[in-house]
């Protein structure tokens, strides 16, 4: 369904996820087509053997949706490997949204509509990485690894956090 490019530079993996013109592909489908390529191609290589985050994100606006498994330090110093298709369907939400009248002039109640989009878009593909949680956690760190929803925007505050033992842990 989707097509990778791959993006890569030196210090980081990335692959876009290319859609076909006449796509009739729902979100959720699009969703799984973009954690089959994190789970396959970035968790357990690069910049991700033994990740200790699987961070989401959903940019409303564009209608880009980014997947990455990364270590938290490498991370913070810019190695990410990570995949992301643009889904025109989330946009034509986001503007719906938009180019409501009422909405454009409360700033407080349409932040909260974009939220719903994120959150929604968020528990969509959280449902499928939960399918998959017995391998994850076979290939994540020592530690385990958190599952980090970052919000839209500049701020990228966490909208969503849960943590995950790695398989065999005792549990406390």
């Amino acid at each position: 369904m989707l097509e990778w490019k791959d993006q890569s530079s030196r210090q980081s993996n990335s692959y876009e996820g290319v859609l076909p013109e006449d796509h009739k592909s729902g979100i959720e489908e699009i969703l799984r087509a973009l954690f089959e390529f994190l789970n396959e191609n970035i968790i357990g290589k690069g910049n991700a053997v033994d990740f200790d985050q699987l961070l989401f994100q959903v940019s409303p606006d564009t209608g880009w949706v980014i997947a990455s498994a990364v270590i938290a330090e490498q991370y913070e110093r810019g190695y990410i490997d990570a995949c992301h298709v643009r889904i025109q369907e989330i946009q034509d939400r986001y503007y719906v949204f938009a180019d409501d009248e009422e909405l454009e002039a409360n700033d407080e109640e349409f932040s909260r509509c974009v939220k719903s989009i994120e959150r929604e878009i968020g528990q969509t593909f959280h449902q499928i990485l939960s399918t998959h949680l017995h391998e994850l956690r076979k290939r994540c760190s020592e530690r385990g690894f958190d599952y980090i929803q970052l919000e839209s925007g500049m701020e990228m505050g966490v909208l969503y956090e849960e943590h995950y033992d790695p398989a065999g842990a005792e549990p406390a």
